[in-house]
């Protein structure tokens, strides 16, 4: 994604039509890590910060997340002129703004602070909040977002960066509406033909090759595979593939690496991390098993 922006600005900012992200007092960054695909831009920041505290000033014409890690122990934030509130990052470890906010504050912090920028495309952020979401904390969003990084080179990883953004999406456009949908409104996934696409394609499937064979939007299929599973898109998905491949793998006919490339995995071990996570054990050990 291009679609955000980082300049340094000094002086005054109010009032420019630009897009900055500002920080001040701010020391180096340490390390920086991004993880990108067409659903979402995620940036892991560690900063040492020789100062108590650091004065940011932001605004992007794409939808933002913040989620503190550590090295904080309080802030203060502004958005769009409003009057300035603090936040204890053990209780408010995250706040969105909607492309075009305006925010400024101060953290204080210790001599290292580490945080995680989310940018959302425009497509998926405009079933996000339309307002601010400032100061609060949803172990869900965090815990996904600490998924990613374990699947960043796993070929579904995309369907998983999807499913994510349009989850989180749904939880911050929910917290900011402060109303849930009912689940009678949620469409019946029947999940026949759906099985039937998972267990013999090809290729990796995204979301919406998942939900127009389930004829579905993206946002009901997600809704109705939760309802009936308590599982996301993609984990439902993973399962499926790996039930089809254990059953070919009790075929010895068929090499480890047949069976894998059969589901559209490019290498191996990214197709045992799979297998272990649906099975506890590995695609050889799953063969040497008697029956």
């Amino acid at each position: 994604m291009s679609e955000f922006t980082k300049l340094d600005i000094e002086g005054d900012v109010s009032g420019r039509d630009v897009a900055y992200r500002a920080i001040s007092g701010s020391g180096q960054v340490a390390r920086q890590s991004t993880l990108t695909s067409s659903a979402v831009h995620i940036e892991f920041n560690r900063r040492t910060a020789p100062q108590p505290v650091l004065e940011w000033l932001y605004r992007q014409p794409v939808a933002t997340m913040m989620c503190l890690r550590s090295g904080f122990s309080g802030y203060n934030l502004s958005v769009g002129g409003s009057a300035e509130r603090s936040y204890s990052p053990r209780r408010h470890r995250l706040f969105y703004l909607p492309p075009g906010a305006d925010a400024q504050g101060d953290y204080t912090v210790g001599n290292t602070c580490s945080y995680i920028a989310v940018f959302f495309p425009a497509e998926l952020a405009e079933n996000a909040a339309s307002d601010p979401v400032i100061g609060f904390d949803d172990p869900a969003i965090r815990h996904g977002l600490a998924d990613l990084t374990n699947w960043s080179d796993d070929p579904g990883f995309s369907i998983m960066a999807e499913g994510w953004t349009l989850q989180t999406a749904a939880r911050l456009r929910l917290r900011s509406l402060r109303t849930a949908q009912s689940p009678d409104t949620v469409p019946e996934l029947k999940p026949d033909r759906l099985i039937e696409f998972l267990r013999y394609g090809h290729v990796v499937p995204t979301l919406g090759d998942m939900a127009q064979v389930a004829e579905m939007s993206r946002t009901e299929f997600m809704q109705s595979v939760w309802q009936k599973t308590k599982q996301t898109p993609f984990e439902y998905a993973v399962k499926m593939r790996m039930e089809a491949a254990a059953a070919l793998l009790n075929d010895r006919s068929l090499s480890i690496e047949h069976v894998a490339s059969r589901f559209g995995y490019g290498s191996l071990e990214a197709f045992s991390r799979a297998f272990v996570r649906i099975f506890d054990m590995t695609p050889e050990k799953y063969r040497a098993y008697p029956g």
